[in-house]
């Protein structure tokens, strides 16, 4: 459905936009890529949410993405994607003084999984045209979650990318915002602080 509402949208921004018809639409400039992400715990946050089984399951700070994307133009680059992560936790929002500075944290998990999507946009060191070429980029991203399922919609990025071939590539990237987990690891902590960091790594398939 998300690949299928990618070209219905690319399709209609062709459409309504002179210098995108004289390009024309040119299925190379789509990719497809499927990535691994985490958050990073510390090792407090870790020893109170491990349990479960299989990479994701008792861990909320681990998730797999599905994405797909097009080339505007030499450096831009639009596309939709879509995570899936094998469970959820959340932090209680306040605390009970325990006496001689101690306190009580609330903390719940649930071995469920939970499903996001969103858009991004990215913009590219190398030009389209020369990025076979040079086999490596460099960008910046922009992303907007649709589902709700983090604790801020908007995210930002780096990523990388090297081209084994013609038609994959490797990628790693490197993530910052107010995503769900991040904020409930620093509700535990006792920090103030809003924005955590994600790291993703993975394969991408250009047509």
């Amino acid at each position: 459905m998300i690949i299928c509402a990618g070209v219905l949208l690319l399709n209609f921004q062709f459409s309504i936009s002179s210098p995108l018809r004289a390009q024309g639409f040119d299925w190379h400039r789509f990719t497809v890529s499927i990535d691994y992400s985490t958050q990073s715990p510390s090792l407090e946050s870790l020893s109170l949410l491990q349990g479960g089984s299989g990479i994701f399951a008792g861990h909320p700070y681990r998730s797999i993405g599905l994405g797909v994307g097009y080339r505007l133009w030499g450096h831009l680059e639009a596309g939709l994607y879509a995570n899936y992560m094998g469970a959820s936790a959340t932090s209680g929002t306040g605390s009970r003084d325990l006496g001689g500075r101690q306190s009580l944290q609330t903390l719940y998990r649930e071995d469920s999984p939970a499903f996001g999507w969103g858009a991004t946009v990215q913009l590219h060191l190398v030009p389209y045209k020369y990025l076979h070429e040079i086999g490596i980029d460099i960008s910046a991203r922009l992303g907007f979650e649709f589902s709700g399922i983090e604790a801020d919609n908007f995210w930002f990025g780096m990523g990388f990318s090297y081209w084994i071939s013609k038609h994959v590539s490797l990628v790693w990237g490197g993530d910052f915002g107010s995503f769900r987990y991040s904020r409930m690891e620093n509700a535990l902590n006792g920090s103030s602080i809003r924005l955590g960091a994600r790291l993703t790594m993975g394969v991408q398939i250009g047509l």
